[in-house]
Parts: C-alpha cells; sequence; structure tokens
C-alpha cells in the first residue's frame, strides 16, 4: 500500500519530559512515539522476518526478557539517513532499523491515525 504521506517531512524533532519521541510534520500534525512503539515497529529484515525466517517478536513474556527491558527500550542514539529517514541505535546494541518519514508518519500512535487505520483496513476487506 502506497503512503498517503510520502511528501510528508518533519519540521521539528525533539523529546518529551518523559522521554517520547516528538515528531512535528510539515502538514501540521504532530506525532509523539513511545520507545517501546518505536522499536516494535522497527523495520529491519530481522524485524519483519524477511529472511524468510518468522519475524522477531518484540514481546517481553519471561522474567529474562523483562531483565533486559530497559536496554531494549533505551534509545542511545538517533541519527539521519540521508534526507528521508533516521536510525536508531537501542540499549541492546540493535541498529540496523531505517525508519523512513513516511513509515514514522503512516505508524503515528495517535488517536485519528489509529481510526485512520482501522477505517483503511476495513475498506480493504
Amino acid at each position: 500500500m502506497r503512503s498517503h504521506f510520502r511528501d510528508i517531512v518533519p519540521k521539528e524533532m525533539d523529546w518529551t519530559d518523559d522521554g517520547k519521541a516528538r515528531f512535528l510534520w510539515s502538514d501540521g500534525h504532530e506525532s509523539v512515539y513511545p520507545a517501546a512503539a518505536l522499536r516494535r515497529m522497527c523495520p529491519c529484515a530481522d524485524c519483519k522476518g524477511t529472511h524468510g525466517t518468522p519475524p522477531k517478536a518484540f514481546n517481553i513474556v519471561t522474567t529474562r526478557a523483562l531483565a533486559g527491558a530497559p536496554r531494549q527500550l533505551n534509545i542511545e542514539s538517533v541519527e539521519p539517513v540521508g534526507n528521508y529517514a533516521i536510525a536508531f541505535t537501542w540499549g541492546d546494541g540493535h541498529r540496523e532499523g531505517i525508519y523512513t518519514w513516511d513509515l514514522l508518519r503512516d505508524e503515528c500512535p495517535c488517536g485519528a491515525c489509529k481510526v485512520r487505520r482501522n477505517v483503511e483496513q476495513e475498506g480493504h476487506k
């Protein structure tokens, strides 16, 4: 499916007081992403399962996984990728995902965007 937001770019990116990534987009929309949402949407081949293997599950279900959770959700650094994306380095060393602007705008976690995605999904059934 083609992104509705292909020409939308961030005008600002910063951090909220509680550590969430905040984007103000060129269409005037604001998106605020908790670290867990960003990690869950990681677009890398391993996380999406595009190597013919099942996608990596980002679920904290065991005591051992819970102990590692702070590292998995700690954003160590953010770097630009050309003029079209950013890449996060996570506390557990994961850094393969390239988060394009259209991916981030498409996956905005706000209520209005969730409704839009649900309506679009219903329309494709």
